[in-house]
């Protein structure tokens, strides 16, 4: 121990790594020393901050003897907390970063339950906050669900599935005694040392106490902001290959399979996701590749219940296919449409890994959205028709049909995007009621165009409006879009007697050859009203319609689920 360490019994020792978070450490150092345990030491590890944390913190600990600021000889985040650690003179031990927030009781909650229990740690509960959102990641994790003591790893497996280190209290005896220590390394210095802890701690306390608020904060300078990056993602694959050796050698089997789901489901996507995404990867993919198909060699095959996308996009990047992996992982987790020219890509990679699509498949169907997609910002010929292509070759010409310029003339595959540049439709205002009224505009009039519905499926019955008023508008005024030429406003009215029940429609323009084109349709969908015969749907990124059954059909409807709820409750009474 130091000499100059304090000389005091202290209860608790707070270490606290900080490297530029001026703005943030006088509140965190505000609501750490708030908590209710008179005997607690704060320890701060300044890792070269180059702002004024330092000297923040040097006021607090002028003022306040429990605070002393050191400054680290080694860069790191893990060596900050080591020599934190070294400087400890508690019985127990907590970490917290610099940018994050304590809620008041929150240590004298874990420290009197290890003093009560015994035990080696004690969790807490965590929430995440953003500038605009608050969230609790352990929602989902059943360990969190209930308070228990003296329990270890093996009896709630889902505690693997969280793994900071701020969130916990340690008996630092317990943790002298395990070896416990933080490498340094660029990303997810903690899963290693707390895994290790977990497994090795003979007893364990799960509080239901929020112990800890983690702030998600933006900027370069965030670790969140820094995760797509090729050091980080190899860096977060060389931790946790370390954490599923130490999992296997437990050799549990409801905690490897939690373990699984983390790495399937959670961390793992996550990390490959993000890097996936990145227009920056680098000339290491192949390196990360194989490091990732290591650690999916070591956990195992992914559970049941897993999204597909997930498992899809982990397969596809541990095969170095991490185009069509950004494909998969932006479907996952953005809902977009992707570059036509990436689709192809995807589908051309399942292809040669020998996978057959049917024409009805999530991937299918999606690859049609995009396809219906008018996308002028982002489609050009060549990525279109390449996609197309891909997309018969995996399901059949047959599924093209489904796309307007296909299904309606057989239009050459190359001649789709010039088909809709030169029409330029675009879909501006939705209003339903007992009639459907689409408002858009296009560059035909109406001596070589009309506004109509296209069956999504391809195979129902194209809708025709009954009436159609047209207006030509000059660009520049205030009801034009910003196109570059002159174009045409129109407004298509459809009857719901017109409209067939719960077949997907998509606005369009039927020219006077015959060819349908695809309008882009992007508009504000109205409100939900129960008086309004129709549902907008915006799926991806194409607006489709539908017309429901009548209010009568559905109120009747409703009567018959309500009254066969209430039956059944009483059947139940009926045989306790």
């Amino acid at each position: 121990m130091p000499a100059d360490a304090p000389t005091a019994p202290v209860l608790l020792s707070v270490v606290i790594p900080t490297h530029d978070v001026g703005a943030w450490i006088a509140e965190t150092l505000t609501s750490v020393l708030a908590q209710d345990i008179a005997d607690m030491e704060v320890i701060v590890v300044d890792d070269a901050s180059t702002d004024d944390t330092a000297e923040i913190v040097s006021r607090f600990a002028a003022s306040d003897d429990r605070v002393r600021l050191v400054h680290a000889a080694l860069r790191g985040g893990g060596s900050a907390r080591n020599r934190g650690v070294q400087e400890a003179a508690g019985r127990y031990l907590v970490f917290c970063d610099g940018d994050d927030l304590v809620p008041q009781g929150a240590y004298r909650s874990m420290v009197g339950s290890l003093e009560d229990s015994g035990s080696d740690i004690a969790f807490g509960d965590f929430l995440k906050f953003s500038p605009t959102d608050t969230w609790r990641p352990t929602a989902s994790m059943a360990a969190y669900a209930r308070p228990a003591r003296g329990i270890r790893l093996v009896d709630e497996p889902t505690l693997i599935l969280a793994r900071p280190c701020w969130n916990k209290v340690f008996r630092r005896e317990f943790w002298t005694a395990a070896g416990i220590a933080f490498p340094d390394v660029p990303r997810s210095n903690d899963i290693v040392p707390m895994v290790s802890a977990y497994a090795r701690a003979e007893r364990v306390d799960i509080l239901s106490d929020v112990v800890y608020l983690y702030r998600e904060r933006p900027g370069a300078t965030s670790m969140t902001a820094k995760a797509d990056s090729a050091d980080s993602v190899l860096s977060y694959l060389t931790q946790e290959r370390e954490c599923a050796r130490v999992i296997a050698d437990l050799g549990d089997a409801a905690l490897t399979s939690a373990y699984r789901r983390l790495i399937w489901d959670r961390d793992g996507f996550v990390h490959v996701a993000k890097f996936a995404a990145s227009d920056e990867r680098g000339d290491r993919e192949g390196e990360i590749a194989a490091m990732l198909a290591d650690l999916l060699a070591l956990v195992g095959p992914a559970p049941v219940g897993i999204a597909p996308f997930k498992v899809l996009t982990l397969t596809l990047a541990a095969r170095s296919q991490w185009t069509p992996a950004k494909v998969a992982s932006g479907w996952e987790t953005r809902y977009d449409t992707p570059d036509l020219g990436e689709l192809a890509a995807l589908l051309d990679a399942l292809a040669q890994n020998g996978e057959r699509l049917a024409p009805d498949d999530r991937i299918a169907w999606l690859s049609v959205r995009a396809l219906q997609s008018w996308m002028p910002d982002r489609t050009e010929p060549a990525g279109w028709a390449a996609a197309a292509a891909a997309l018969a070759r995996q399901c059949g010409d047959r599924i093209l049909a489904r796309v307007a310029e296909i299904g309606s003339a057989a239009l050459d595959l190359g001649d789709v995007v010039a088909e809709r540049r030169a029409v330029a439709a675009l879909a501006t205002r939705l209003r339903g009621g007992t009639t459907l009224h689409v408002t858009g505009q296009s560059d035909l009039g109406a001596d070589d165009c009309v506004p109509v519905l296209w069956p999504v499926d391809g195979e129902s019955a194209v809708i025709e409006p009954t009436t159609v008023s047209w207006q030509r508008v000059e660009p520049g005024d205030d009801d034009a879009a910003d196109l570059s030429s002159p174009h045409r406003v129109w407004t298509a009215e459809y009857p719901r007697k017109n409209v067939p029940t719960h077949v997907l429609f998509q606005p369009a323009l039927r020219l006077a050859s015959g060819l349908i084109v695809t309008a882009d349709s992007r508009p504000p969908l109205p409100d939900y009203s129960v008086m309004d015969s129709f549902i907008y749907e915006r799926h991806r990124d194409v607006v489709v319609i539908y017309r429901r059954r009548g209010r009568i059909v559905r109120a009747v409807r409703r009567a018959f689920i309500i009254a066969g709820t209430a039956v059944m409750k009483l059947l139940r009474r009926g045989t306790r």
